[in-house]
């Protein structure tokens, strides 16, 4: 194929199967770009971006418990805030805001002390009725952030 041409992709199967699975996708071919993707873990299993990718293409086509246990196989990998976040998100949407706030729980610092995480935290204490964590979480979010105070008082309310 063109794209294992590219400089750019040369010496870099993870990437290039991602790309490749990326063109798939925009020509509408799912099935390709999951067979691509499966064809590279097979090659590397724990490929967190390969792994992450899938899941997304998983989740494109409902089969929402495969994409958790792709995500968190991910997250087991390399767990980058993106890639948590990502996976409390997918937990929030499959089993609720209790399932998410676990997986949120249970997030190292300092990656738990980021803004975009506290602010989904916030939202899913309101959720399970735990008000006042909330209050405290925006409260903190309001000194940390206190030119987007303005942004949260429909949490607060």
């Amino acid at each position: 194929m063109i794209l294992a041409q590219t400089p750019a992709l040369r010496g870099d199967p993870s990437r290039l199967a991602i790309v490749q699975a990326a063109a798939a996708l925009r020509s509408g071919d799912l099935v390709e770009a999951e067979r691509t993707l499966r064809g590279r873990l097979l090659q590397e299993p724990g490929d967190a971006g390969v792994l992450e990718r899938l899941a997304g293409i998983t989740i494109d086509d409902g089969r929402l418990e495969e994409a958790l246990l792709l995500l968190r196989q991910a997250v087991a990998t390399d767990p980058t805030l993106p890639r948590q976040i990502g996976l409390a998100r997918l937990l929030f949407a499959v089993a609720g805001p209790a399932a998410a706030l676990a997986s949120i729980e249970g997030i190292p610092e300092p990656l738990r002390s980021a803004v975009e995480l506290r602010e989904f935290e916030a939202m899913l204490l309101g959720m399970v009725g735990q008000h006042a964590r909330q209050y405290a979480w925006f409260n903190d979010l309001t000194e940390i952030q206190p030119n987007e105070a303005i942004l949260r008082i429909p949490y607060g309310n």
